[in-house]
């Protein structure tokens, strides 16, 4: 007897299995999907012990008719793909006609399916991949599929599920994505006898993320709409996130292409590159694209559970997504100059892993607020000098603001903000903020024309004697830090010795800036240090050096404001904060009653 030997079809449908049915929850997603492409209006998914006792999934679809139904449950029996042709054309879910007899094989799984014009429908029982039983059914049309017992008969892979309320998080976690992606279908998820999801219909995908978020964030999500030809047409549509609305992981990030969700790494990049330098370190902006191609396009079958793609014309698409999302922040942000700090995302829930959970957090006072909530205004650090000299104070901004003109600085409040006047009324801008951006800019533009920032040298270097972690950690360090302009050497006894600084750095306290950047190191780690990137470091300058920046005269205040608004991204600064803010002529004579 020879040793190869063909499986048999029971053996192959549980290797098969293990490909697409993982856990509870990718039995969820393969029925799901199955259930959109009948054309269901309505889903409904019943879970018992987090899916390991019953997975019950209704839909209101076309329902299949007797040979369909048997055929079904079939290897390799699908009805989306006719030939090889149909692999490069793509538009369907579930395409691999594998799900069906996978899931049947490692379950007691029962089939119930019925056209609308049937007067009855088909009944499948099958035990361990066998078929016990095929008769007819009574349910309403549509299909129903009941999986009882998942992994009963592979007793090593049911040890490897988790809790039933994490196996229960990653169900609705499904749910969740799929309701996203077809807002015009409802869908429910009951876990016993609790409900946990009911979602009817949408009437736009904007509604439906509402209902899922929470309406407090309408205001903080960003419309995206671009249409553009990458060797063939696509169309960008969906919302992301304004400028201080993060989460503190990727989990509210959502991508869907040709309304299937996926995992890009190629989406995943250009996102982070739209938002470089607009958000704070370890936090994500909240995404949610619908990437609509040509299926030519793209290939969805390069993954088992078909949740990875690669496109043809990669780098034109990376390019193409972060333009449209740079560009529609951008926008927002300039009709927008009066922001408070919106809500952000708790993590997780305590007793679900994967769901998100929001949090009420207080919103930041800005001085619109503060001057509306006070009665008085205490104006002793209010300068306003040389505003009589009308040449030297007036802005010339028409490349950025060609309907304001006439912006004119009157002086600093608490050496704190810049005051200005303009044709609506009072533009007032964050020093140090504002300083922050343009810093960041500046060491940006620098990494991406010569992969470093310029240095400074010191006529006289500096020695500074540091604690034994710090001096380790700039030790380390030595070579990132000479990336973004500051020379260090070793001189020993928990000494370094400064040659140069950053040359975007203008303070005068040389220690402190070097001593700050150093403890930051020390607090990242060396082994995250040692994976920080020169964007992340040029970030970290720009916001160390902006603490001791101080602008004194009205040409350093004039100039401070012109570089500002002559950056790519004026408005916030590299946490996502604003930079300035506007008080109308319409509120400043509402707090007088219109006089």
């Amino acid at each position: 007897m020879g040793k190869v030997k063909v499986m048999t079809d029971s053996l192959a449908s549980q290797v098969a299995a293990g490909e697409v049915v993982e856990r509870p929850s990718s039995v969820v997603k393969e029925l799901i999907e199955n259930s959109l492409d009948a054309g269901s209006s309505s889903i409904d998914v019943i879970i018992e012990r987090g899916g390991k006792a019953l997975i019950k999934v209704i839909d209101d679809g076309e329902g299949m008719s007797r040979s369909d139904s048997i055929l079904s449950i079939e290897r390799h029996a699908t009805s989306k793909l006719i030939n090889s042709n149909g692999l490069n054309n793509i538009s369907t879910f579930g395409f691999r006609g594998e799900a069906l007899p996978s899931i049947a094989s490692v379950s007691k799984f029962r089939l119930s399916s019925r056209r609308h014009d049937d007067l009855a429908g088909t009944e499948i029982l099958i035990n361990g991949g066998k078929i016990h039983e095929i008769g007819e059914s009574g349910d309403a049309p549509g299909t129903q599929v009941e999986i009882r017992s998942l992994f009963y008969n592979i007793p090593a892979r049911k040890k490897f599920l988790k809790t039933d309320s994490t196996e229960l998080s990653r169900i609705e976690t499904v749910i969740r994505v799929a309701a996203i992606s077809r807002f015009n279908v409802g869908f429910s998820l009951r876990h016993g006898k609790r409900e946990i999801l009911k979602l009817g219909p949408a009437s736009k995908p904007i509604d439906r993320i509402l209902d899922l978020i929470g309406p407090d964030y309408m205001n903080g999500l960003i419309e995206i709409n671009h249409d553009t030809d990458v060797g063939s047409a696509f169309k960008l549509t969906g919302w992301v996130s304004a400028p201080g609305v993060t989460a503190n992981n990727r989990r509210m990030q959502f991508v869907f292409v040709n309304d299937r969700p996926v995992d890009s790494a190629l989406i995943r990049a250009a996102c982070r590159e739209a938002y470089k330098g607009m958000t704070e370190r370890g936090t994500h902006p909240l995404i949610f694209l619908f990437l609509d191609i040509d299926p030519r396009e793209v290939d969805v079958n390069i993954h088992p559970s078909k949740k990875e793609i690669k496109f043809r014309n990669e780098k034109r698409i990376q390019s193409e997504i972060e333009a449209a999302i740079v560009e529609s922040v951008r926008a927002f942000t300039s009709k927008s100059l009066i922001q408070s700090r919106a809500p952000s995302f708790s993590s997780v829930r305590a007793d679900h892993d994967s769901i998100i959970e929001l949090s009420e957090m207080a919103a930041e006072t800005v001085i619109s607020e503060e001057i509306s909530n006070n009665s008085t205004i205490d104006l002793s650090g209010f300068n306003l000098g040389a505003i009589q000299d009308k040449a030297s104070n007036r802005l010339d901004l028409e490349d950025k603001y060609k309907d304001r003109q006439s912006f004119q600085i009157l002086g600093v409040l608490k050496d704190k903000y810049i005051i200005i006047t303009n044709d609506e009324g009072l533009l007032i801008v964050h020093k140090r903020a504002a300083h922050e951006r343009i810093l960041y800019e500046k060491a940006l533009k620098q990494i991406e024309e010569g992969e470093s920032i310029n240095s400074q040298p010191l006529l006289v270097p500096i020695t500074i004697n540091l604690m034994p972690d710090d001096y380790q950690a700039a030790i380390d360090s030595i070579e990132l830090l000479k990336g973004i302009g500051l020379e260090i050497g070793d001189f020993g006894n928990n000494s370094i010795k400064v040659d140069a600084i950053p040359s975007v750095f203008s303070g005068d306290d040389s220690e402190g800036f070097v001593s700050s950047v150093i403890g930051e190191l020390k607090e990242s780690g060396s082994s995250a240090a040692a994976r920080m990137t020169l964007t992340e470091l040029a970030k970290s300058l720009s916001e160390k050096a902006s603490l001791y920046y101080e602008s004194r005269t009205l040409e350093e205040m004039n100039a401070l404001v012109s570089e500002l608004l002559n950056c790519d991204m004026p408005y916030v600064d590299t946490r996502g904060r604003s930079t300035m803010t506007e008080l109308s002529m319409g509120e400043i004579d509402r707090k007088f009653e219109g006089r």
